[in-house]
């Protein structure tokens, strides 16, 4: 019996690993995350709706049933519901997205690796550099909108 388990031990350690890989850096961005991430065929675009009903809206998550912490991706309007808003007291009342300084919202400070409050998100699958430069985009255009239409 020691013997068919020890053969089979090796057996099955022995189709593991297909090996390395030639070129890794060619599947790396250049921030070191994972190239594939974001639409899986490596030909990301940037559609900021459907980035955040495809990654933010799961369940207990920032659906429109019960968004967490009042805030809901998934409804068409997004950037009207987050401009000059402000988050939760547990983050300060920061504004989810602020039109006088848009890369210090708060929809971008949960995005990164250490937030200043809370946890990155999506919590457990965080976003890949192509994804936040995308949200980074929605915010900034957002940012503006809203400030070309506070100018009428």
């Amino acid at each position: 019996m020691r013997c068919v388990v020890l053969s089979l031990v090796l057996a099955l350690s022995s189709v593991g690993c297909a090996g390395e890989l030639e070129n890794p850096d060619d599947f790396m961005t250049a921030t070191g995350a994972d190239s594939t991430a974001g639409d899986g065929d490596g030909d990301f675009e940037c559609d900021p709706p459907a980035l955040f009903l495809e990654r933010c809206t799961g369940p207990g998550c920032h659906s429109s049933q019960a968004p967490a912490a009042l805030v809901d991706f998934e409804t068409p309007g997004i950037a009207e519901r987050l401009v000059d808003v402000e988050g939760t007291s547990f983050c300060n009342n920061a504004l989810l997205i602020d039109s006088a300084n848009p890369l210090a919202s708060l929809l971008l400070d949960k995005l990164g690796p250490e937030p200043s409050c809370g946890s990155q998100m999506p919590i457990g699958s965080p976003l890949s550099a192509e994804e936040v430069a995308c949200i980074e985009q929605f915010v900034m255009d957002a940012a503006s909108a809203s400030m070309s239409s506070s100018l009428r």
